[in-house]
């Protein structure tokens, strides 16, 4: 039995392709953060990944993920207030 797989990538390349909504409440910005802990890497590849069903990452241990977060071509960006 075959089955047909669509892996779906989400990736800004360049900062400046960014549109970014806009919020009137000035208690909300945008911070990038410098050094995500492996527990919110994993938090957060599974609810962004939920509705793709990313499964890929979803075994590996912290070291892993960490060693993944830490590339230079990788960052991440939350909402702080």
């Amino acid at each position: 039995m075959d089955i047909e797989v669509t892996r779906t990538y989400l990736q800004l390349a360049r900062p400046e392709d960014l549109s970014p909504a806009r919020a009137n409440d000035a208690r909300v910005r945008i911070d990038r953060v410098a050094e995500c802990p492996a527990s919110f890497g994993r938090y957060l590849y599974g609810e962004v990944g939920r509705l793709y069903h990313w499964i890929d990452r979803l075994s590996w241990t912290d070291d892993e993920i960490r060693a993944h977060y830490a590339r230079p071509e990788i960052t991440f960006v939350g909402d702080v207030q």
